[in-house]
């Protein structure tokens, strides 16, 4: 099975030539350069291609739990001074609270933007090849295997026929950061009628603030009116990105394999954003993935 890219010479990919890899990567978000690390790893010819240019960002999945810290480690991602530590996770309800704290190891809260960087920074030290702001097609890319990154409306899926059977239930989620001390070590849930807010260290200066529901027209504004006091701590920080949203899906598919074509991350399948594992699930993925490559 190949992958054909349409690209510029500024790829090293000639109009008439084929590059050959062991790999090829439709998809340069976490999932996709995590696959493509975890390969290039156990000694296989990788490439990659994105639509997008790095830092690539997503509203969602700015917390990382101490498992998923482990997994980048195994992958060799550098987050030291990614982000904020943080310790626990606290649920709130009305006056009500429960706190549960990690019973070993911390999480860490990072943009987004933080963690794509140091993913491109070791790929991009093992030698794979990036191409950024490229599309594909079946064809002038000969691989081995091609792994399936892109997304939740992946192409790769539609086209691999492994959309079939699949089953989704859809939330819309905001996020917003402050510039603000965080006020807590642990990662805040308020949880209000229909929706939920979580609150996110992600600097010694900085908070991330997003919101999830299944009305799309409902943004971090509307909740924060039913959490006045949180409201209140938020009132006179600045913000320090604009608002931004994205899908939160519990998505799973019948097969994630077909012949030499497999999918990863959230085109393999996803949880809510709620759970806080969609990272850490890739990271796993891709060294699980790698390993049964090599078998």
């Amino acid at each position: 099975m190949g992958t054909e890219l349409h690209a510029n010479a500024a790829s090293g990919v000639g109009e008439h030539g084929a590059k050959d890899y062991d790999v090829f990567v439709v998809g340069g978000g976490a999932a996709g350069l995590s696959a493509a690390i975890a390969c290039a790893q156990r000694g296989m010819r990788v490439g990659v291609c994105d639509l997008a240019y790095p830092p690539i960002d997503k509203a969602l999945g700015e917390g990382l739990l101490p498992d998923a810290i482990d997994a980048a480690s195994a992958l060799g991602i550098d987050l030291l001074g990614a982000g904020q530590h943080f310790h626990g996770i606290r649920f709130l309800y009305r006056d009500q609270s429960v706190e549960a704290r990690f019973s070993s190891g911390t999480g860490l809260g990072a943009r987004r933007t933080m963690l794509h960087s140091r993913a491109v920074e070791r790929a991009e030290a093992l030698g794979i090849e990036l191409l950024w702001e490229q599309s594909y097609d079946p064809a002038s890319v000969k691989a081995r295997w091609v792994i399936g990154a892109d997304g939740g409306e992946s192409a790769v899926r539609r086209w691999s026929g492994m959309h079939e059977g699949m089953w989704e239930s859809i939330r819309y989620g905001f996020r917003r950061h402050y510039a603000v001390e965080p006020w807590s070590d642990v990662v805040e849930v308020y949880w209000g009628p229909r929706f939920q807010i979580y609150v996110t260290p992600v600097g010694p200066e900085e908070v991330g603030v997003a919101v999830l529901s299944h009305d799309m027209q409902f943004r971090v504004d509307d909740a924060l009116l039913h959490f006045p006091a949180l409201q209140e701590r938020l009132s006179n920080a600045p913000e320090s990105s604009s608002e931004r949203g994205g899908i939160s899906a519990m998505r799973s598919l019948p097969v994630v394999t077909q012949g030499s074509v497999a999918l990863i991350g959230d085109a393999s399948g996803s949880v809510d954003a709620i759970t806080g594992l969609g990272v850490g699930l890739a990271f796993r993925q891709a060294l699980a993935l790698a390993d049964a490559l090599v078998a």
